[in-house]
């Protein structure tokens, strides 16, 4: 593999990570309008059940973030390396 094949796979990859990066934007717009509208359904509940489904979409928008973070790290790593190569 030339360094020419390497540029391209890595621009692949950056395709696909946008590719992904618009699909996880999505997931966190439903995961807070999901959170928003059950928080306002079940408003003043102190039902165990309820307060374990809020923290689970709680969860959700966090690991929402951190996806997002990855893929903004990877994103600036790939093209860093991009740039190494030339």
């Amino acid at each position: 593999m030339n360094v020419g094949d390497v540029k391209a796979t890595v621009r692949q990859g950056l395709r696909a990570v946008d590719t992904g990066r618009r699909t996880i934007e999505a997931v966190a717009a439903e995961t807070a309008d999901a959170t928003s509208r059950a928080g306002y359904a079940v408003y003043d509940s102190s039902h165990p059940e309820i307060d374990e489904a809020m923290t689970c979409l709680r969860e959700a928008a966090r690991e929402v973030e951190l996806t997002n973070r990855r893929i903004e790290a990877t994103t600036e790593a790939a093209h860093e390396f991009l740039k190494a190569l030339g």
